[in-house]
């Protein structure tokens, strides 16, 4: 169900939505020097895994695999272990990957911060193949540390996106570097939200001060989900602040607070084709700058 309340200052919109079906934090961080037998052990899986990969009958040639990084069994966060290991899994495919393609990781990063998507939320099943599906990838690895008695590691991988899942996994020790990246979890790559500065203008008023009336709508369509948002099962507001001009348009758009998976970019991209009656000083119609919130959920 969608409704429209226009609150003094501001607009509030709320939107029903329906349900949706090389690592530069690596790079902060020497590499662990990792003993040969161990890297044997994980050369060997990521073959049997490319070995699967090229097995699989689908119907583009050459698939796209995107390896994403590793969270450790019953964490809700990511270390930089699990990033170090899953860059190591990439590279080893990469090196054995006639009849298919590895997508660069730097990708996902890029990817990641440009629709503030944090680590975390890509542990979620669904997310994570949507994540994956967005940056062109066929299959998608996933993986997860399992850490066991006298430092024993193990690496658990999974294959989806090709067929039937396909599980794999190798036992390593782990060195004391290792053992301490393990610990340390990786830093949150962004703040949660953006806020741009809304400098002084000249001509342009305040809804509400000095008899100044508020604009009101006159075509605003409902902006609505991306994929992504759908995937994650977001549900939040976006609050941004705009320029009503004399004509009712709406310019100089400004992100009070923002939101992950494209949503801030939705908002603005709808906003910014609303038309308004414009408000009005003295019986004339003049630039008003006002809030407007977009407030998503999905039922």
């Amino acid at each position: 169900m969608l409704s429209r309340v226009h609150i003094r200052f501001g607009m509030i919109l709320l939107l029903a939505g329906g349900m949706l079906s090389s690592s530069p934090i690596a790079s902060q961080q020497p590499e662990p020097a990792i003993p040969l037998v161990m890297q044997s052990r994980l050369d060997a899986l990521a073959s049997r895994l490319s070995e699967e990969i090229r097995l699989r009958k689908v119907e583009a040639p050459n698939p796209r695999i995107l390896v994403m990084d590793f969270p450790t069994l019953r964490s809700s966060q990511i270390s930089r272990l699990g990033v170090f290991l899953a860059e190591r899994i990439s590279n080893s495919l990469s090196a054995d990957s006639k009849g298919f393609v590895v997508l660069d990781r730097s990708r996902l990063y890029d990817f990641l911060k440009e629709n503030r998507i944090q680590e975390e939320d890509l542990l979620h099943e669904a997310s994570g193949l949507a994540v994956a599906r967005e940056l062109g990838a066929t299959g998608r690895v996933s993986g997860t540390l399992i850490p066991g008695a006298n430092d024993n590691l193990r690496i658990s991988l999974e294959l989806k996106g090709l067929g039937p899942v396909w599980e794999g996994d190798a036992d390593i020790i782990l060195t004391e570097q290792m053992r301490d990246l393990l610990g340390q979890s990786i830093p949150r790559p962004f703040p949660e939200s953006e806020t741009e500065t809304i400098p002084l203008e000249p001509g342009v008023f305040t809804s509400g001060a000095d008899g100044v009336t508020s604009p009101s709508c006159e075509y605003c369509p409902d902006p609505n989900y991306t994929n992504l948002a759908r995937a994650f099962k977001w549900q939040g507001t976006v609050v941004i602040s705009v320029v009503v001009t004399a004509e009712g348009k709406a310019t100089a758009i400004k992100v009070v607070k923002g939101a992950p998976f494209g949503m801030t970019k939705q908002a603005i991209l709808i906003v910014g084709g609303w038309r308004f009656k414009p408000g009005e000083k003295d019986g004339k119609p003049v630039s008003v700058r006002v809030r407007v919130e977009t407030t998503f959920r999905l039922f």
